[in-house]
Parts: C-alpha cells; structure tokens; sequence
C-alpha cells in the first residue's frame, strides 16, 4: 500500500481547495480512490494530524461520522448533477437529430457540457455553487470519467428512444393475437425500420430481453443469432414479394423476369429519372422520400427521413467512377438541408481517394455492387 504522502502529494500542485477545506479536500481524494469504504480512515486521520490539516485531535467516531455525511452529500449532489447532465444531452440529441446514431463528441463539445452542467448545478443552491467554486466536482471526476459518463447517458438515452419509437409507434406490429410483445414481431419490426442496417443490433436486443415474453439473453452469441434471424426474415420478405411479381406475371402472362428493374435499366436512365426512380426505391426501404430537383438541389438530389434520421443523398447515374466531387457536395448540403446523415448514390463506383474522403467525414457510399443487390431485395416493377 502507498503511504498516504505518495496518495495526496500529487494533488497540491493541482488543486489549492485543500488550503481552503482540507477535511472535505482529503475526504474528496480519499472517495476518488477508495469510494466509500472505511477501511484506510484511521490512516488518513492520522495523515492529517501529522501535517496539521486538523485544527484538534478529532475522535475517530465522530472522523468516521464526518465521512459518512460527506459520502451522503456526495451522493444527494451526484443525483442532481446526472439528472442536469442527463437534460442537456436529451436535448443536444433533439437539437442534433442524431438518433438511432450515438452523437460523435469533440474534445470541445465535453467540456462545453461540462461547463454547462457545472454552471446549472450551482444554480440550484449557494451551496452548490460553492462546491463547485472550490472544484469539488474537479477533483473526484477527471475529464476521462466524465466522457465515459457522458458516453453511458447517450447509450441510456439512445436505447430510451429505440423502446419508445417500437412501443409508442409501432405496437401493433410487435404482439400477438393475445396483446404479447414477441420477439418474431420485434424482428420483423426492426427490419421494416432498419432494412439492411445491423447497426443497432445492440438496442433490440435490450428491448427483447426487456419486454419479449419469448426472449431469454443467456449467450455471448446473441448477436451472431439476432443478425442471423434478421437475415432470414429479409430473405422471407424477398422471396414473398418475388412470388408475388411471379403470380402476377403468370395471370397476365407479362412474364416475371422482364417486369423489375435491374442495373442494365438504370444505366439508360437520364440524371432526373434516376432521381426519381431512387426516391421510389427509398421509398419501397421504409423512407420519406423527397426529390430536391424542384427547388434546386443545393448539393443534394434526394431527402430521406425516417426515424429521427435525416440524409441527404447525391445520385449520379455515371459511366466513370466517381471522383471527390459528390462527396463535397453532399457534405454541404448536410447543413443547408439540416441533416444528420450523407449518402452518395451510383450505378458505377467511386475512385481511392472518393472513397478515402468518404470515410472520413462518415458519408455512406452505393456504388453498383450495392445497388445490385437493393435492387434485387427491394424490387421496384416497372408497371408500377
């Protein structure tokens, strides 16, 4: 065990507050490293008195008496301090339009928060406001701490809404005959939503373990599992609506393989009916889907919207592979259209450094091998 000289010299050079309350200082560097637990007490108390941060020779009941109602303070300031926290990332979620995504946070943006937490805790009472004037909330929480608490509420906060949006929007599609919440509807629900996107795998298999009376998370395979069934209802899906286009092509004796599009339609499309064709393909995913060529596109040709998702889409029916040049564009309209997502749509592919670029400002790319395959599970019949 350190002595108590190496545990506390470190935080002199750093903090003045000891000068000002060494009691509640020492307590607070003692809490940061042991919580709440007694056992090391007697040698801080003995520490103190050595270096003559204790004005008397305190009892050591009444010492231990002093902790406690620090650790119940800590406690009661805890509570209000998360739920402050907790309001201002519900509403940066809200502001931003991030949701189902997690929010990427900058260095900046984590201070700023925790400025502003600061700042609306020390409203609450003059006596938190001194707390947090003598760097209370400093010393026990270092800047890591807090981004993985921030990191923890946003998860919290993001799972929040992905149970309300399926039990507040979509209930019916979730039960039974008899009113249960089933896991083959939650899937179901889920791929209706996300389509192809395994993204927030993680979220429905919370709310399954939560609210599905035929759900039980009991292996580290759970998510090898979930994706596998998912695949196998996209394939259900797929196959019912091939056997539909078949069965109207047999009674009208139009023939089933000529009644879709397939890529080699798309390649003789002009730039507007590949717009429009798109917005009916997004459309057919799940997504409200808006063509921009009427106002003029500002840099995207499409909007989609859908579950607190916003995308701006660039669509280029080209020959060549496509260089940074939609990828800029997209990326402007993002803010000029307010939206949280950008996607580059082709029936050709994109070049090393479009799709270098791509990746890092996050732009999601549909080159021909994509479109080949949404083509074939979400088919779009040309007499339709």
């Amino acid at each position: 065990m350190r002595t108590m000289d190496e545990e506390f010299s470190e935080y002199f050079t750093s903090n003045d507050y000891y000068q000002k309350d060494p009691l509640a200082f020492f307590f607070q560097v003692y809490y940061s490293k042991y919580g709440s637990a007694r056992k090391y007490l007697i040698f801080l108390k003995k520490y103190l008195l050595e270096k003559n941060f204790l004005d008397y020779d305190m009892p050591y009941n009444s010492f231990v008496d002093a902790f406690k109602l620090f650790i119940d303070n800590k406690q009661e300031i805890s509570k209000v301090y998360y739920s402050l926290l907790k309001d201002i990332l519900v509403q940066f979620i809200n502001t931003n339009e991030t949701w189902p995504s997690i929010p990427t946070l900058s260095v900046l943006d984590i201070k700023a928060i925790r400025k502003l937490a600061d700042k609306r805790l020390s409203e609450q009472s003059l006596e938190l406001k001194t707390i947090i004037e003598n760097g209370d909330l400093d010393v026990t929480l270092t800047f890591s701490e807090f981004k993985d608490e921030i990191q923890l509420i946003l998860e919290e906060l993001c799972q929040e809404k992905f149970n309300n949006s399926f039990l507040d929007i979509y209930p019916e599609k979730l039960r039974n005959s008899y009113g249960q919440i089933t896991k083959k509807g939650c899937l179901s629900l889920y791929v209706s939503i996300f389509q192809e996107n395994n993204s927030y795998i993680t979220y429905l298999i919370n709310f399954l373990d939560n609210f599905a009376m035929d759900f039980k998370l009991d292996s580290i395979e759970t998510i090898n599992e979930i994706a596998f069934e998912l695949n196998e209802i996209r394939e259900e899906i797929t196959i019912a609506s091939h056997m539909e286009n078949l069965e109207q092509g047999l009674s009208d004796n139009t023939g089933m393989f000529n009644r879709h599009y397939t890529i080699e339609d798309i390649d003789v499309l002009d730039g507007i009916d590949f717009e429009s064709f798109l917005q009916k393909l997004f459309t057919k995913m799940g997504y409200y889907a808006e063509v921009t060529q009427s106002t003029g596109d500002q840099g995207a040709d499409l909007i989609l919207s859908k579950l607190g998702r916003k995308i701006a889409v660039q669509a280029k029916r080209y020959n060549t592979k496509l260089d940074n040049t939609p990828i800029q564009e997209v990326l402007g309209a993002k803010a000029y259209y307010g939206c949280n997502e950008t996607m580059v749509v082709t029936n050709s592919y994109f070049t090393k450094k479009a799709i270098e670029l791509a990746h890092v400002n996050q732009v999601q790319l549909i080159d021909r091998d994509d479109l080949i395959e949404l083509l074939e599970s979400h088919p779009i019949y040309k007499d339709h």
